[in-house]
């Protein structure tokens, strides 16, 4: 890519419509977080994979949920995966197809499930009630100079790349675990999901990951003047800030352990504010849709036991990618 093309972003991301629902990178910075909350001493095993054996499989799946949303006809599919149901849908699904002593494979769909259940609880604390992270941001930043919504979504991924996670390519190769999601969504009634729908939605989902890598740095400032208070709190508010995101997801996590190994209490039913919520669809992946549709970006993807392989981003044409950035 051009050096200077970075320079005309902030003014594609600064002018865009609301959406909600925190973005890749702090959805990323939630993961990583959270294992170290985990309780090593009564979840060894959980521990081990989360941590140790499949850091990046539980990383990557903490934004899986928003997969459908730059999916033609697939928004409600990818909300789904978002709440309890699903998971312990999955949970099901894992239990029944995979005895134990678990495979490698087994092992992986688990750690995988762990991240789903880690997104929907950092957005169901990001989001909901009159102390969340997101509403006091919105009322404290947006008389400053008008901010939406999604500025502070897509602000925070800047704050966290560029504060957090600069050494980190997030869009290293992905494993998503297609066979078994599509026999989760069939057990809940949805047969008319497709391989080719999830592949798609992930790949969407990885080029907007690669586009937050590529222009973090030159993002970040103007968001900074922006949203000082959102950069100032994001991390440590008290309510759905990053640390207590972390937190409740590592007992979500301890939860499906419990659920795991018959554990009665850990399977009553679940009713969490967010089960109510469908998000608009999200702008990263919807800038990432377009730009791989018109073939200016390229995820490589492949299929391997029952699973996708996704990445690494090829840029195909970094000059109609500059003159597109310019027009918008």
């Amino acid at each position: 890519m051009a050096p200077h093309a970075t320079a005309i972003i902030p003014l594609l991301f600064l002018s865009t419509t609301p959406t909600f629902g925190a973005g890749g990178s702090t959805h990323f910075q939630i993961a990583d977080r959270s294992r170290s909350y985990v309780d090593r001493a009564s979840y060894p095993d959980l521990h081990r994979l989360i941590r140790r054996d499949y850091p990046k499989i539980y990383r990557h799946a903490s934004y899986f949920p928003d997969w459908g949303y730059a999916v033609p006809g697939a928004g409600d599919f990818g909300e789904e995966a978002h709440w309890p149901p699903f998971q312990y849908a999955a949970m099901d699904h894992l239990i029944d197809h995979y005895p134990e002593p678990w495979s490698e494979h087994a092992e992986k769909l688990f750690t995988f499930i762990a991240g789903l259940t880690c997104h929907g609880e950092a957005d169901d604390a990001w989001h909901f009630g009159d102390t969340a992270f997101l509403r006091v941001a919105t009322d404290e930043d947006q008389p400053i100079d008008g901010a939406w919504r999604t500025d502070i979504e897509v602000g925070c991924d800047m704050f966290v790349q560029v504060e957090k996670r600069w050494w980190f390519l997030e869009h290293a190769n992905w494993w998503v675990p297609v066979d078994d999601l599509l026999l989760i969504y069939a057990d809940l009634g949805h047969t008319e999901v497709a391989a080719e729908q999830i592949e798609l939605g992930v790949s969407l989902l990885h080029t907007a990951i690669a586009l937050e890598d590529m222009f973090a740095w030159s993002l970040y400032l103007p968001f900074k003047l922006r949203l000082p208070w959102s950069n100032a709190n994001y991390l440590d508010w008290w309510d759905g800030g990053v640390r207590n995101d972390a937190e409740l997801s590592a007992l979500r996590m301890q939860e499906l352990w419990d659920y795991k190994a018959g554990d009665p209490s850990s399977s009553e039913p679940r009713t969490d504010t967010g089960t109510m919520w469908r998000h608009p669809r999200a702008r990263l992946p919807m800038l990432a849709a377009e730009l791989v549709r018109d073939g200016i970006l390229s995820p490589l993807v492949r299929r391997e036991a029952g699973a996708l392989i996704v990445g690494p981003l090829v840029i195909i044409d970094s000059t109609e990618l500059e003159r597109r950035m310019g027009e918008m």
